[in-house]
């Protein structure tokens, strides 16, 4: 990828992640009506890779991923629509913005800022797993624990969140669906990615500096836009549960979003709870069959606001 290491040496340079909303979205109700507009214009959503250099991935909600095995860049971004075949992708930070022109000619995107360009491949029929892509090599335990936390120029950002290794994968729902269609999420490393009834999103789980006052910046513009589709995230214990707790970046109120494993039809399910009672949104299985066979089904020890389960009777405690 020689050609691209002015791009992707900028893209190095700034820490800052471009990246999620304020809460994980849930499946919505089967009577919700999906957009049918078509239009004219070329459709980036996807993913695309330059051989095994690099990939890059474009999200419908605007923001996307840029990994290079050769650069050694992972970096989150920006993009909007420019005309019918060109977008600009702009990676965020707190003291400037740096914005590339991504150009859609059928299947090939190419990449470019002033004099440096690359081209990708559209990868068809699946969605590239983009940690999977990343070449994974030997390196210290200094440089391992450096290249997990990542932590950014923004004020409060403690680094990136890991995602406990048991809660990552693709997870399946048919909840909140009369007509069983199947929604998704899945956790990787450091994201969590849904998709509903032709609807997604992803959210960027980070850790906040402890003592860190948020509310000094709730009105400044250029921080929230730093901090865009960002989640403060920490694990707690509840009930002798292992319970996987996110905020909004900036949120202030409400009980944010609560995920946490349990075993249920002899499998171990993923349970995404909200509220004040921790109560269960939906319940993901490990395959759709499961998931349409389990749909909007309730189990005695999960909480939920038609039952009295008692998961959430206990306080909990920070781990």
């Amino acid at each position: 990828m020689k050609k691209f290491v002015g791009i992707a040496a900028i893209v190095l340079a700034m820490t800052s992640l471009a990246a999620c909303s304020n809460k994980t979205a849930q499946p919505k109700s089967s009577t919700a009506k999906s957009s049918q507009t078509v239009k004219k214009t070329a459709n980036i959503v996807g993913t695309y890779q330059d051989g095994k250099k690099a990939a890059i991935l474009f999200e419908k909600d605007g923001t996307g991923r840029y990994v290079s095995n050769e650069d050694k860049v992972d970096a989150e971004f920006n993009w909007k629509k420019k005309n019918k075949s060109t977008f600009t992708v702009t990676i965020n930070d707190r003291k400037e913005n740096h914005t590339f022109t991504a150009k859609l000619t059928n299947n090939k995107l190419k990449l470019k800022d002033d004099d440096k360009s690359e081209t990708f491949k559209r990868v068809k029929g699946r969605k590239l797993n983009l940690d999977d892509f990343l070449v994974k090599e030997k390196t210290t335990n200094n440089q391992v624990s450096a290249n997990t936390t990542q932590k950014s120029n923004v004020a409060g950002d403690e680094g990136l969140f890991d995602i406990p290794a048991d809660m990552q994968g693709t997870w399946y729902t048919a909840d909140g669906a009369s007509d069983s269609s199947i929604s998704t999420i899945t956790l990787d490393k450091h994201r969590i990615s849904y998709q509903s009834q032709g609807e997604s999103g992803t959210v960027i789980l980070h850790k906040m500096k402890q003592d860190f006052n948020f509310s000094n910046y709730i009105q400044d513009q250029s921080y929230q836009d730093a901090t865009k589709n960002w989640c403060r995230t920490n694990m707690i214990n509840y009930r002798g549960r292992r319970v996987l707790h996110t905020y909004g970046w900036l949120q202030g109120a409400g009980a944010g979003n609560y995920y946490y494993l349990a075993q249920e039809d002899g499998q171990t399910v993923l349970v995404s709870a909200s509220g004040a009672g921790m109560w269960a949104d939906a319940i993901y299985w490990k395959d759709q069959a499961s998931a349409k066979k389990n749909a909007n089904k309730s189990f005695s020890d999960i909480p939920s606001q038609n039952n009295d389960a008692n998961l959430n009777s206990d306080n909990s405690d920070d781990e």
